[in-house]
């Protein structure tokens, strides 16, 4: 769905929404919810965190603190490899 049907979309419900007493109550608990949800994900992050990480993970390689795929190994085989050196 483009930005523009959603937009459009989103305002069209809004509208019917503020209308409605009830319906503009559900809607503030429903939104206040989702806030919620979102700030506790731990997946979630801003992109000074997420550049800053980026940033630490390019550091590494560039001080050869980097684990390399051996010739014919599968990813699954190195993640073992890792875990076992690391005791992860």
């Amino acid at each position: 769905m483009s930005t523009i049907t959603l937009d459009s979309d989103m305002l069209y419900n809004f509208n019917i929404v503020a209308s409605d007493e009830s319906l503009r109550e559900r809607l503030a608990r429903y939104l206040r919810k989702l806030v919620r949800e979102r700030d506790n994900d731990p997946t979630c992050m801003t992109k000074e965190e997420a550049l800053r990480i980026q940033e630490e993970g390019i550091a590494q390689f560039e001080r050869g603190e980097c684990y390399e795929q051996l010739p014919g190994e599968s990813f699954y085989d190195m993640l073992n490899r890792y875990r076992a050196d690391y005791h992860v």
